[in-house]
């Protein structure tokens, strides 16, 4: 049998200095808050504020406390008269997690963005939570957001012609929450131009528009609403482009196939048939595509369907991992020296 060259004595402390390391490695790594830390703080403070002021103007009929448990004001019927397709009522009350506001502006700082860089928010209403916290980042990071909205929506959005996004926002806008308006509405569904829509939605969207005295893009077809909102896009010559919920003229037909969070490449997917998206990847434009948004919450630290709402500041997108190197430096040493040690026994010890 063949016998170690080295102490057993010296193999037991190396496994204590290992241990050792390893309890000073994570002793000395620390959260810190980035450097955009106020910012962040205030914009998720601002989207409690804002559903106060939802809930109060919610009309009763829509209040369903079992529904939206924490009373935001953003959670719809499941089958309202804008329904475009069925949806998950964990993922639209996870998008009312205030942190999300904390997170774009995250996003929108590692992307170098500032004041008056511009960003398109593409949205449809299946997340109007979303929305919210995606203006109220915006504008926290002084950008100029140029919003592109659908009425179409998903289950549990604002799937109700009575409450809209564009009803929200005329709250939120009064009371001086949010200071941009959406400057684009579409119907949304199936090519964007209303045809899943029921004959009663399609007339109570149009309703909708009137309402609020804006005139509807609609265009004959898919490929017609896509060319007139590429048209916008180009125009806004945009920095970011910021896509929420599953437009099909947003991010096309391959769009759900695209991975959460932040994209700056289409990867093996043809950009032609990614929409809007596409053609802003294809033209070096990043994309911040929010579809999966319980896989989003939990890659990035967020609670998931939260009951009560979490206070601001806390959860990991407000910090980075830092670590203190200067305690690690002595323990550093002394494991080269006892590895330096380890080399010099194995060569007095002769093999037996």
């Amino acid at each position: 049998m063949r016998r170690s060259r080295v102490p057993r004595w010296y193999l037991g402390c190396l496994a204590a200095f290992v241990v050792l390391a390893c309890i000073v490695l994570r002793w000395a790594r620390v959260e810190k808050p980035l450097p955009i830390y106020e910012e962040q703080f205030m914009a998720a403070e601002k989207m409690l504020t804002a559903y106060e002021f939802l809930w109060a103007a919610c009309p009763d009929d829509l209040k369903d406390p079992s529904r939206d448990p924490n009373r935001t004001g953003l959670i719809g019927p499941e089958f309202g008269d804008l329904l475009t397709t069925l949806g998950s009522l964990t993922a639209k009350r996870t998008a009312t997690n205030p942190d999300f506001a904390a997170l774009f502006i995250r996003w929108f700082w590692e992307l170098g963005l500032g004041p008056g860089d511009r960003a398109v928010l593409a949205c449809s209403s299946s997340f109007p939570a979303l929305i919210l916290a995606a203006v109220i980042a915006a504008e926290a990071m002084d950008l100029e957001p140029f919003i592109m909205l659908s009425l179409g929506a998903s289950s549990y959005g604002a799937t109700s012609s009575q409450w809209t996004w564009l009803d929200m926002e005329e709250v939120l806008y009064s009371h001086g929450l949010i200071r941009h308006r959406t400057t684009i509405v579409s119907l949304g569904g199936e090519g964007d131009v209303g045809s899943s829509l029921s004959v009663e939605g399609k007339e109570n969207a149009l309703a909708v528009c009137k309402r609020h005295g804006i005139s509807p893009l609609i265009g004959r077809d898919f490929q017609d609403q896509l060319a007139k909102k590429l048209a916008c896009v180009r125009d806004f010559r945009p920095e970011v482009f910021v896509n929420i919920g599953g437009n099909q003229v947003h991010i096309g037909e391959k769009g759900h196939l695209l991975p959460s969070g932040v994209i700056h490449k289409s990867g093996r997917l043809p950009w032609r048939e990614l929409g809007l998206a596409g053609w802003c990847l294809k033209s070096g434009v990043p994309v911040i595509h929010l579809l999966r948004i319980e896989e989003i919450a939990l890659r990035n630290g967020l609670k998931v369907d939260p009951i009560p709402l979490p206070s601001p500041g806390s959860c990991p997108v407000y910090f980075r991992q830092d670590v203190h190197w200067i305690p690690l430096i002595p323990l550093l040493a002394a494991i080269a020296g006892f590895l330096l040690l380890g080399i010099s026994l194995r060569r007095r010890v002769p093999n037996r």
